[in-house]
């Protein structure tokens, strides 16, 4: 620990104190007798005040600053900002509110935003509520009692606009398709000011093709590219109690069609699968429909049909006792089918691998890919919590700590999320003091 030492009649004489000093304010400097000078890092001597970057003091470096993954939890210091989440570095404050339901002097026995989707550059949202007392509707509830409403609306961030309301429950909403559970068929007309029902293209096919009525649960679609049209799946059911269904239609200028699609079953049939959930991916132009299937009768699996080619679907069960509540087709060999209890599955040429939820018993009801990270959103039935959450699209070794979580709030549930070019819209309820719930809704601007 000394410096200039020499040698005086055989004895060694030390010479002036070593400096240790490295310039650096996140060392602890200092002399070891054995190893000479020694430096010992300080973390917290690097806090830049920045909850979204990794700070670190490396020796002979200094302080270092990494930005912690996107989408990664926060805290902006705001009240009321939720959720807040890393992006690019930066701590973003989410917005969210609650919205108003149309009510008269109709008592509220629920209302949330079930669904949510994209068409030419707006977002759009589902709305359902089921409202009682005397003229308080004309579409009878089929379950719980009350009436059941819907309304489309477009949204500006946490602001919404209706653009069209009716009886009954409304389930599905893609690119510009909407479908209900009393066979609804309708499409956003161009502008977004309105919703076209029977007199739309897409329910003219419908109908054209002998499949009106019966029972919508969802609908995928998409525009096809070089100004071939559009294409959809819809998938229900004949009636409530019916055989399953799922129809593909195309549209463009040259006319319209619709046609059941033949699927594979297996040992399996109509009376026992009911196609609930669907997606999709294009490939080449190619659309290819992603099928999350119910088990309906004992012992009868959940899982998914998939196809490769647009024509040909194959039925890959995943097993009983499952409730699904999720799909997601973020590339050609990849499918995701998401449920209740934490069930995270994913398909591919090697079979089925199931993966750690982020949260237990989380139900995962939807779930998209944002540049390489997997978002998806959910809630415990049990403890009214809502999370968003997001994994790595290439991590290999995926954990429950692999997942990035969130809170989206006590007493909220998600339904639906769509990530488009101004940020993520999360579409969901708040849970009441009486156990009724009204629509809800949180925005990320990316």
């Amino acid at each position: 620990c000394t410096e200039l030492d020499s040698c005086v009649d055989g004895q060694c004489i030390s010479g002036d104190p070593a400096s240790c000093d490295d310039a650096l304010p996140c060392t602890l400097d200092a002399c070891d007798s054995a190893l000479g000078c020694v430096y010992d890092t300080d973390d917290l001597a690097c806090d830049d005040g920045n909850p979204c970057t990794v700070d670190v003091c490396t020796p002979g470096q200094g302080c270092t600053y990494a930005p912690r993954p996107d989408f990664s939890a926060c805290d902006d210091g705001v009240n009321g900002t939720t959720p807040d989440v890393c992006v690019g570095g930066l701590c973003r404050g989410g917005q969210n509110t609650a919205l108003g339901v149309p009510t008269l002097w109709c008592q509220i026995d629920g209302a949330r935003l079930s669904k949510v989707g994209s068409f030419d550059g707006a977002i759009y949202a589902l709305m359902t509520y089921t409202l009682s007392g005397i003229l308080c509707g004309t579409v009878p509830c089929e379950e719980g009692g009350g009436y059941c409403h819907s309304r489309v609306l477009r949204l500006n961030e946490v602001s919404a606009t209706p653009i069209a309301n009716l009886g009954g429950t409304l389930t599905g909403l893609s690119h510009d398709a909407v479908v209900g559970q009393s066979g609804q068929v309708g499409q956003i007309a161009e502008g977004g000011f309105t919703v076209l029902w029977g007199w739309s293209e897409l329910a003219g096919a419908v109908g054209g093709s002998g499949l009106a009525g019966g029972v919508w649960h969802d609908v995928w679609a998409r525009e096809l590219p070089d100004d071939s049209g559009s294409a959809y799946t819809l998938v229900g059911r004949n009636s409530n109690e019916g055989p399953g269904r799922v129809v593909q239609c195309h549209l463009d200028d040259g006319g319209s069609s619709c046609a059941p699609v033949t699927l594979d079953f297996d040992e399996w049939g109509w009376d026992d699968l009911d196609p609930i959930r669907v997606t999709g991916t294009l490939s080449e132009g190619t659309p290819l429909p992603l099928i999350g299937v119910q088990g309906r009768s004992p012992g009868s699996p959940s899982g998914v049909w998939i196809t490769e080619d647009g024509e040909e679907f194959g039925f890959y069960p995943l097993g009983p006792d499952l409730t699904v509540s999720a799909v997601l087709r973020p590339g050609v060999a990849s499918s995701w089918l998401f449920g209740s209890d934490g069930l995270v599955a994913n398909y591919s040429a090697k079979g089925w691998s199931t993966w750690p939820a982020p949260v237990e018993g989380i139900t995962i009801r939807a779930a998209t890919l944002v540049g390489k990270t997997y978002l998806a959103v959910g809630d415990d039935p049990a403890s009214g919590e809502a999370w968003l959450a997001a994994l790595d699209f290439e991590d290999a070794s995926v954990s429950s700590d692999a997942w990035r979580v969130t809170p989206l709030g006590i007493d909220r549930q998600a339904h639906d999320m769509i990530a488009g070019p101004e940020g993520i819209t999360i579409v969901g309820a708040e849970i009441k003091e009486d156990g009724t719930t009204r629509p809800y809704l949180w925005f990320i601007k990316l």
